[in-house]
């Protein structure tokens, strides 16, 4: 599937879980990884600008960031009212799924699932990318209706 402007849920191919903005109501909340509730915090609208990807939270409009524009390695993902630009390429290892990351001249990362505490959702950060079988960089869009 190529991906197309829409509202999606965006799920790792890891664990399944779905990428989450749990607190909606602060800027700068770190997004964490839990099993689908078919919540509005789990959706994300996808926006394509020229060859690049916007993402925005469908309940509050915030952005996946990085806490101060940093795209190194074990950066966290933030829900920032600053809007930032994403490179969303099919995976290496399977086509139907996909990598995510920054836009940055020189960002050598990828959205990654951490290991998380079960109940508590799993951290997501910036991490260098991996090769072989590991899943916890690839994920899916699988499109939701607004």
């Amino acid at each position: 599937m190529s991906l197309k402007t829409g509202t999606y849920k965006i799920v790792s191919a890891e664990s399944g879980e779905v990428l989450t903005l749990p607190n909606t109501e602060v800027d700068n909340s770190p997004l964490t990884c839990c099993k689908s509730n078919g919540g509005n915090n789990q959706k994300w609208t996808l926006r394509q600008v020229d060859k690049l990807w916007n993402l925005r939270n469908y309940v509050n409009g915030s952005h996946p960031s990085t806490v101060a524009l940093r795209t190194t390695s074990e950066t966290p993902i933030i829900g920032s009212s600053v809007e930032f630009l994403w490179v969303i390429q099919p995976s290496e290892q399977d086509k139907s799924r996909y990598r995510i990351s920054p836009a940055e001249p020189g960002a050598y990362t990828n959205i990654t699932m951490m290991e998380g505490s079960e109940g508590k959702g799993a951290s997501i950060q910036l991490f260098d990318p991996f090769t072989g079988p590991a899943k916890n960089q690839d994920w899916y869009f699988e499109q939701v209706e607004d």
